[in-house]
């Protein structure tokens, strides 16, 4: 599915397809997803500032409260975007560095959520990244939602970006 953050925005052109992927009293366990980023994707954070965007990812309930995402930003080096571990646990929030990939190459991501951490994979063509981080998954929720991307951070998208994103597997 190819994707558009317009420029002046926070929010993607599949918003409110999120509606598609809300599951009442069930919490999500296992998202796979495809992402490829285009050139767009990166500007100068020097300029604009080194706020983590939002990529894609799931929440339990309110995203400010429990939620699990891939963040973003580019790296110093044109056509490298930087990937963080963005999560809301119980309202706190919390990013850690994770990888840091190219533009115009297809990424397949994992994100699998056990008691008390979550796993993320990334596979580059047969090469896979593997990272635990420190979650308490929530005991109960009354929806969960797929995530999509989201620019910011206060500023808006400083031109238009394109990006082509695809949920491959979901499992409660």
């Amino acid at each position: 599915m190819k994707v558009t953050i317009w420029k002046g925005w926070h929010y993607c052109n599949i918003l409110f397809s999120r509606i598609l992927h809300v599951r009442l009293f069930k919490a999500l366990s296992t998202v796979k997803f495809e992402i490829i980023l285009s050139d767009s994707m990166w500007y100068s954070t020097k300029e604009l500032g080194d706020f983590t965007n939002k990529l894609c990812g799931f929440s339990y309930g309110h995203p400010h409260k429990n939620s699990i995402r891939i963040g973003w930003r580019p790296s110093d080096e044109v056509g490298k975007i930087d990937l963080f571990y963005y999560s809301y646990n119980n309202g706190k929030r919390v990013i850690t560095p994770f990888i840091t990939i190219n533009t115009g190459s297809r990424y397949r991501f994992i994100m699998n959520v056990m008691d008390t951490a979550v796993e993320f994979i990334c596979e580059d063509n047969g090469d896979y990244k593997f990272k635990k981080f420190p979650f308490i998954k929530p005991e109960s929720c009354l929806y969960s939602t797929i995530l999509y991307p989201y620019f910011g951070g206060n500023p808006t998208a400083p031109n238009e970006m394109k990006l082509k994103f695809k949920v491959l597997h979901k499992f409660y």
